[in-house]
C-alpha cells in the first residue's frame, strides 16, 4: 500500500454482541485474506480485520489495525495531503471504537495524531516552530448541534 494510494477500503468483523449470543445468533459474514463471504457472495477489500474472535491468533486488535494503516496515513499527511478517515456501520457496528478505542486500548485517531506529531517533531527538531492542527469531525454530533437539538452541557464538550 503506497502513501500514493487515493482511496483505500477496509472493513472489520467484530465479535457477536452479548445480546445477540445470548439470543442464540451466529455469525453470517465469513473472513479469509481480505476478502468477505455473505452466504454465497464474496467482496474484496483492501483490507479485512478480523476481531470476532478475540482468542483467536487471527484476531484483528486495534494495534494491529494501526500497524497495518499507519505507514501510510501518516507518510500522506507528512508529505502534506489531506488525510480522511471514514467510519460506517449500523449502530453498535463498533465504528467509534475503531476509531477512538479507550483508554486501556486506543483506536486509529488517537494513535495517528500521536505517530503524526512525533514524526514531526523528530524531524524538525526541537529548535524549530510549526504550527499544525487536525480537525475531528463526528457527523452524528455535528447533526446534533445543527438540528438546534444541543443541551448547554453538550455542546460545551464538542
Amino acid at each position: 500500500m503506497a502513501a500514493s494510494d487515493n482511496v483505500r477500503v477496509c472493513v472489520r468483523l467484530r465479535p457477536l454482541s452479548t445480546k445477540e449470543a445470548d439470543a442464540g445468533a451466529s455469525a453470517v459474514v465469513t473472513m479469509r485474506g481480505d476478502t468477505v463471504r455473505l452466504g454465497d457472495q464474496a467482496f474484496a477489500f483492501d483490507h479485512c480485520f478480523d476481531s470476532s474472535d478475540p482468542g483467536s491468533a487471527a484476531h484483528a486488535s486495534q494495534a494491529s489495525i494501526w500497524e497495518t494503516l499507519e505507514p501510510s496515513l501518516v507518510a500522506s499527511a507528512i508529505d502534506g495531503f489531506n488525510v480522511s478517515l471514514f467510519a460506517y456501520g449500523q449502530t453498535g457496528s463498533g465504528k467509534s471504537f475503531t476509531m477512538f478505542g479507550d483508554r486501556g486500548d486506543r483506536g486509529v485517531v488517537p494513535r495517528f495524531c500521536s505517530s503524526l506529531f512525533e514524526k514531526l517533531a523528530r524531524a524538525e527538531g526541537p529548535s524549530r516552530s510549526r504550527s499544525r492542527s487536525v480537525l475531528l469531525s463526528r457527523l452524528d454530533t455535528a447533526a446534533v448541534v445543527l438540528a438546534g437539538e444541543a443541551r448547554a452541557g453538550f455542546a460545551g464538550r464538542l
